[in-house]
């Protein structure tokens, strides 16, 4: 069983991916994925300064996150391009990780699932939505609510999951919802 799990940030993707890791699955993490394929001397870094300029790069060689982030969530044009050079990359990564891990049940966390091929792997969908989000991705990226606006206005986000679970109560209720889930689908 492989599950994709997507969702606006901040709206509980990592919380309900690590829940599912303690009932034995494998966790495919979108997000680290995105950040391993830039990291200096991987292909994706080449092809991302290539396209946008060695002034996204840190003095040591690393992406300039902050910098590039501030670029492409205020300017769409640019924004498709960097998914563009990184999504196929992504999604390589996660085809890779599911034949290593095809035994066991697996999780595939992806802020933007439907936009890639990733989704195609999935037997079932899951989207997480929070009325909190806004003030979750202020607290914990030390963001403006002028940027967290932008970086949630940003992504787009496809409801046409298998599954909707809200995540505005508490840890415990989430959880609760989460394994109603997975009676249904197991």
């Amino acid at each position: 069983m492989i599950i994709g799990v997507y969702g606006r940030i901040g709206s509980g993707k990592t919380t309900f991916c690590n829940y599912l890791r303690t009932k034995g699955f494998y966790v495919i993490n979108g997000d680290k994925i995105s950040r391993d394929i830039l990291m200096p001397g991987k292909i994706g870094l080449s092809w991302v300064i290539d396209a946008f300029g060695h002034e996204y790069l840190n003095a040591d060689g690393t992406l300039n996150r902050k910098k590039l982030g501030e670029h492409v969530f205020s300017h769409p044009e640019a924004l498709k391009r960097l998914n563009a050079i990184t999504h196929p990359l992504i999604t390589a990564e996660v085809k890779e990780q599911i034949d290593a891990h095809s035994r066991q049940h697996i999780v595939i966390e992806g802020a933007v699932l439907y936009a890639t091929d990733i989704v195609k792997f999935c037997d079932k969908t899951v989207v997480t939505k929070s009325d909190a989000t806004l003030k979750r991705i202020m607290a914990r990226d030390f963001l403006t609510e002028e940027e967290a606006l932008s970086r949630i206005n940003a992504q787009e986000i496809y409801e046409q999951a298998d599954f909707i679970i809200e995540n505005n109560g508490t840890l415990p209720e989430f959880y609760q919802k989460i394994d109603r889930m997975l009676d249904t689908i197991l």
